[in-house]
């Protein structure tokens, strides 16, 4: 299967899941004001991912220190104010979406050519800085 098949279907499924869930008779007294995070005590502890996007800031590591390809995509950083279980469910909706978005950009934009550059060598044992979302902040790799 084709990468941009598998991301049309993927959208496809994801919004089938998407209002599955969403119609479900006890959703809103499941989410709505559960599990809040208080924006202060979510900057005080340095949370990113959802958690924190669900709590205010728009906060994402991918933005803030992009790497690669990256910093050529268009991504839009998500963030709720409701600071409870349903802003965490909308902002992981709307970053699947995002990145099925960023997926189709890839696609359209990729420049013809060998995958590999030309003249690269692989040079082992040297330094690099790595960053990911962990649930209790930056996970940072040196």
């Amino acid at each position: 299967i084709q990468t941009r098949q598998l991301a049309q279907q993927m959208r496809r499924e994801v919004q089938e899941l998407v209002d599955v869930l969403l119609s479900t008779p006890n959703m809103e007294q499941r989410t709505v004001g559960i599990g809040r995070l208080d924006p202060e005590i979510a900057r005080d502890f340095s949370n990113v991912g959802p958690m924190v996007r669900a709590s205010g800031p728009a906060r994402d590591t991918r933005a803030d220190h992009p790497f690669v390809g990256y910093g050529l995509l268009p991504m839009e950083v998500h963030s709720e104010q409701g600071c409870d279980v349903i802003s965490r469910l909308k902002v992981r909706i709307n970053e699947v979406y995002t990145a099925l978005n960023m997926i189709d950009y890839g696609l359209d934009n990729l420049p013809g050519g060998p995958l590999m550059v030309e003249g690269f060598t692989y040079i082992p044992h040297r330094f690099a800085l790595g960053f990911a979302e962990a649930p209790r902040g930056d996970d940072i790799h040196w």
